[in-house]
């Protein structure tokens, strides 16, 4: 009971560091975004609205190069680039595109898995389709929206700060993040009471499974 105990402090611990960091970047990234005038209250919400769904996108996306699932030479080898983002945004940098073009030209193909051109395809390298709600096309990128690559580069800097875990373990490093903190995050910047959208921890989650949803498959 002691060992959950403490686990649970620290994951808190290093989830606050983590958000009180992440708020700050938070606000820097939405007003480096281009293309949504700030007429009203309603326009300030759904910047940062959508600065939260792209910084949602590349966490996520930073689990997976962080366990070298992203550029693979195969999909049964774990052997891709740990810094695949970074290394992207470099490469499309020297490529004879227009400046400023990493989000245009490479993460929102990215992100929806559209049509690949032949150079797209050596950009990306062997890529998952990333199969998840959190990169369905939103309304908002219908607009004529622009992001500095400055902005990317800073927020890759603040990510690189922290060691992205996957397996459920203690936390061993005050610098180490797991999917937990990605729920946090998620559950702080959303209208709650709007969204009916609450961040449960992994132990109430297998308590549920246990107790509920295993009994019902076997019944």
């Amino acid at each position: 009971l002691m060992e959950r105990v403490e686990k649970i402090f620290d994951i808190e611990k290093v989830t606050k560091r983590f958000y009180d960091r992440f708020q700050k970047e938070h606000t820097i990234f939405m007003y480096s975004i281009q293309g949504m005038e700030e007429r009203d209250e309603q326009s300030t919400d759904q910047r940062a609205w959508y600065t939260s769904i792209i910084l949602n996108r590349l966490m996520f996306l930073y689990f997976l190069q962080k366990q070298g699932l992203l550029a693979t030479t195969s999909p049964a080898l774990h052997d891709g680039d740990t810094q695949y983002l970074r290394t992207r945004l470099h490469m499309i940098q020297q490529m004879n595109i227009p400046k400023n073009a990493c989000y245009r030209h490479f993460l929102l193909p990215l992100f929806h898995h559209t049509a690949r051109t032949p150079a797209m395809e050596h950009l990306w390298g062997n890529m998952p389709h990333l199969h998840q709600h959190l990169f369905s096309v939103h309304t908002l990128e219908q607009r004529t929206i622009e992001i500095p690559d400055a902005a990317f580069e800073r927020i890759f800097t603040f990510f690189d700060e922290f060691q992205w875990i996957l397996e459920q373990r203690p936390l061993c490093d005050e610098r180490e993040v797991n999917p937990d903190v990605l729920g946090y995050v998620f559950e702080k910047h959303i209208n709650q009471q709007q969204m009916g959208a609450y961040y449960t921890q992994d132990d109430v989650t297998a308590y549920i499974a246990r107790n509920s949803i295993l009994p019902a498959l076997f019944d």
